[in-house]
């Protein structure tokens, strides 16, 4: 299942789109090498900003999830994670918020409000993410690893 704000992704598509072919255009009719040097080396800036934008977002795999964000991504597995939330990170006014068992707090840039009034659709997906990590809670045994014993199984099952 993956999570992403659509605003984000149709924002993104459309600066990979429309910046990159008006930069593109641009450079053909440049005077100079240099100047189409230039407008190509902004086309690519544009999409590759554009291309960023519209994968930020979650996935949620078995045993856990992926964030990528804008800059970077990484993983958490199920056990690290505390909780889900919307809230305020740095400039951006409603954000996916994950709270960390550890007290860290990281963001999901890809999942968050279009505007600065929420509209409930990425609460909705942290609602969703919520219920996620539940489910996997309820299935295993705090304290406990499923993969615990898995190596003494297999030497001692011969």
């Amino acid at each position: 299942m993956r999570f992403r704000s659509g605003s984000q992704l149709i924002g993104g598509i459309a600066i990979a789109v429309i910046g990159g072919a008006v930069s593109i255009g641009s450079a053909f009719s440049a005077t100079t090498s240099m100047g189409a040097v230039g407008w190509l080396a902004e086309g690519a800036l544009c999409i590759l900003i554009g291309v960023r934008l519209a994968l930020a977002g979650i996935l949620v795999v078995d045993d856990g999830v992926r964030v990528r964000n804008f800059f970077r991504g990484f993983c958490l597995s199920w056990s690290e994670i505390e909780r889900f939330e919307i809230g305020r990170w740095k400039l951006l006014p409603s954000v996916c918020l994950i709270y960390l068992r550890d007290g860290r707090r990281v963001h999901a840039f890809g999942l968050q409000e279009s505007t600065n009034f929420a509209n409930g659709s990425a609460q909705k997906m942290v609602d969703q993410l919520t219920e996620e990590l539940a489910r996997k809670r309820s299935r295993t045994v705090p304290g406990t690893d499923p993969s615990a014993g898995r190596a003494q199984r297999q030497l001692f099952s011969r």
